[in-house]
């Protein structure tokens, strides 16, 4: 009987250092602090631009639903103007028509306008973003470039600063045939999925569960989905803006946060955790069991 209690405390001590490993590891997975853009969304010249004409809508149904690429429009040399005023101007909500940007030629159907309208600004931003995705993806095979739909305006807590956060983020990359030809942004064969650090942050800190994506998105579309979080942004006197973005965010550590939460039962009783705990000096186990999660 004696030996039966012992064993049993030792299996509970395992555990709660498994629990604490656990921990750690999330830990070290997630930054959410002001240095993470999916949270702290405060757009870079260097590497973010707003699209401004389709709307949101009309950009998600071309390249989301349709698979279709988008060209980005630059304007000619002599051909420069003042910025597009933004349409986040309006909240989705009100879901009015919202003004068209003027320019000397008509944008095409397959064509983005950003707000950005200095041609020698708007090829350095693109360029910059067509090279750091690129990089990424060929030396980590990390998708780093986003197509961002809807930003939840909210609040820590009542009277403090406001927080613009992106909702939904498409993977996408960027290229070109040559110097001459127009950069495109083409869809790729990754998924569209949630703000994981936005989801994540709701979940702890407010209870809030951002609604599933839909299987198809034929069956629903951009504004119907945005209202389902309109009506819990309401509740908190929270906005939700119709957005649409371009930009660099990085996000592939939370989904092993993700898989940690989703299995965390899994983990503590697998034997193979248990067996190298059990091998292992109390001392040394965080230093044999924590990865370098550094990069």
């Amino acid at each position: 009987m004696g030996n039966f209690i012992s064993l049993y405390k030792i299996m509970g001590t395992m555990k709660e250092r498994i629990d604490s490993c656990i921990n750690e590891w999330k830990r070290r997975l997630i930054d959410l602090t002001r240095r993470n853009r999916l949270i702290y969304f405060v757009p870079k010249r260097s590497s973010s631009l707003q699209i401004v004409e389709p709307t949101p809508s009309e950009v998600f149904n071309r390249f989301v639903i349709e698979e279709k690429a988008l060209r980005c429009f630059i304007p000619e040399e002599d051909d420069e103007s003042n910025e597009t005023p933004i349409q986040s101007d309006f909240l989705l909500g009100d879901l009015e028509e919202q003004p068209k940007s003027k320019g000397k030629r008509s944008r095409r159907s397959d064509e983005i306008i950003c707000k950005v309208q200095e041609t020698k600004v708007l090829r350095s931003v693109l360029r910059n973003l067509e090279r750091r995705s690129r990089s990424d993806f060929e030396e980590r095979g990390v998708r780093i470039l986003h197509l961002a739909f809807g930003i939840l305006e909210w609040q820590e807590v009542e009277q403090s600063e406001l927080i613009r956060s992106p909702l939904l983020l498409v993977p996408v990359e960027i290229k070109r045939k040559s110097v001459l030809d127009p950069y495109e942004i083409w869809p790729t064969d990754e998924e569209i999925v949630i703000n994981p650090a936005l989801e994540v942050r709701l979940r702890n800190d407010f209870r809030i569960d951002l609604p599933a994506i839909p299987e198809d998105w034929e069956g629903i579309d951009l504004t119907n989905y945005l209202q389902k979080i309109i009506k819990l942004a309401n509740k908190r006197g929270w906005s939700v803006f119709q957005e649409c973005w371009i930009g660099l965010f990085s996000f592939h550590k939370l989904v092993i946060y993700q898989d940690l939460n989703a299995h965390n039962e899994l983990i503590k009783n697998h034997p193979i955790i248990i067996d190298g705990l059990v091998k292992s000096q109390a001392a040394n186990f965080g230093k044999i069991w924590l990865p370098k999660l550094s990069r």
